[in-house]
């Protein structure tokens, strides 16, 4: 009863699995679910507090596990420089997390998963962006669909010793539980 009306008893809020509290444009959908992979199911709950009773009534049901994300704790990303020169790059639609519809509660959040990520138009653009990119932080680059693909290509520069991979992941699309 209490968690049917989104709080359980000594605590507080339960929002709802993050998937459910986004939006974006049909063009971007299947870049920003690629880009939060599994976080598009975290359960986003208040505070702490509301996320260990969440955890404490999961054990005791048996009702399974979740990843419960509080909203009084996450940090959000800062842009880095890397980022601004990356806008400039030839089809760079923007950073995912300002491609996302949510309301202002939820706005850290979305930054904390989606903040280091940049949307391309496609796979030639994103993977021009990653090799021109500069050494230093993390950063990915996730392309919106085109034919039934999702695409994630990611300069990872946290070491001298660079790698760059691009991953095509072929999907289905169709019903498949995604945002809003």
């Amino acid at each position: 009863q209490d968690y049917a009306a989104g709080r359980l008893r000594g605590a507080g809020k339960i929002f709802g699995p993050l998937s459910k509290l986004i939006s974006a444009k049909p063009e971007h959908n299947t870049a920003i679910e690629t880009a939060l992979a599994a976080n598009i199911q975290n359960i986003v709950v208040d505070n702490e507090e509301t996320a260990k009773a969440a955890i404490r009534y999961l054990k005791q049901s048996g009702a399974g596990r979740a990843t419960f994300c509080p909203v009084s704790s996450v940090t959000p990303q800062e842009e880095t420089a890397e980022q601004r020169e990356t806008m400039r790059c030839a089809g760079c639609i923007g950073r995912a997390d300002l491609l996302v519809d949510c309301d202002a509660e939820f706005r850290k959040i979305v930054s904390r998963f989606l903040g280091r990520t940049m949307i391309f138009s496609d796979l030639d653009a994103a993977a021009a962006a990653a090799a021109d990119g500069q050494d230093g932080q993390v950063f990915g680059v996730s392309l919106c669909h085109k034919r039934g693909q999702r695409w994630r290509v990611r300069k990872f520069g946290k070491t001298p010793a660079e790698t760059r991979e691009a991953e095509g992941i072929a999907v289905l699309e169709g019903e498949h539980g995604g945002m809003k």
